[in-house]
């Protein structure tokens, strides 16, 4: 009875140290793979890229302006404000009347010719002097020429254009003393010239004594 139990513990043990040696299917037959060291895993660190960064621009610094750039007028050019127009200021003194037709009762006219100048008469005290004959002569001269050459000449001529003479004092001394350059002999004070469309002759109106 102990024999064979001891036979079957033997049975039992051979075949527990067969199926011990067998291959495991599960385990696989290749050569398990060294497992890299710490030191081989480790890839290089990427080194981190630094972005440059502009510097900043102070703002009491000037920018500087390429100069291949050429900045156009209409861009550089100020927008001006509009002109004020100056505001029109009437004249404060009027126009002087224009001399009537007639003399008032208080002046008298004479026609204007040598002797009525205010600068030959004012010589008329000092005659006899030395150099009062030659002035009297000179201003004699001068009015002659004024009120018997070149106003007869210039009256003429206009007459010879327009057909007619000057119509009134302003349209005489415009049309024939001013656009011929005549220069009148001034006249004695409260004396003046005057134009007579009628006689169409320059007189001298001055006051009646």
């Amino acid at each position: 009875m102990r024999a064979s139990l001891l036979i079957c513990l033997v049975f039992i043990a051979c075949l527990a140290g067969c199926g011990g040696s067998a291959t495991d299917p599960t385990t696989s037959s290749e050569p398990d793979v060294a497992a890299p060291s710490v030191g081989q895993t480790d890839t290089p660190a990427v080194a981190e890229q630094q972005v440059p960064t502009e510097p900043a621009v102070s703002a009491a610094q000037p920018l500087e302006v390429d100069p291949g750039i050429v900045e156009s007028p209409e861009m550089t050019q100020e927008i001006a404000p509009p002109e004020a127009e100056p505001l029109a200021i009437p004249d404060a003194t009027p126009a002087a009347p224009e001399p009537s037709e007639t003399a008032s009762p208080d002046a008298q006219r004479i026609k204007a010719d040598v002797g009525v100048g205010a600068k030959g008469r004012g010589l008329d005290k000092f005659q006899g002097g030395v150099l009062v004959t030659p002035a009297k002569a000179y201003f004699t001269l001068r009015e002659r020429a004024i009120f018997q050459v070149q106003i007869p000449q210039a009256m003429q001529m206009y007459q010879a254009l327009h057909g007619t003479a000057p119509e009134s004092h302003d349209q005489f001394m415009k049309e024939i003393i001013q656009a011929n350059q005549i220069q009148l002999p001034e006249l004695p004070a409260e004396q003046r010239y005057v134009y007579d469309p009628q006689a169409k002759e320059l007189m001298v109106e001055r006051p009646t004594r």
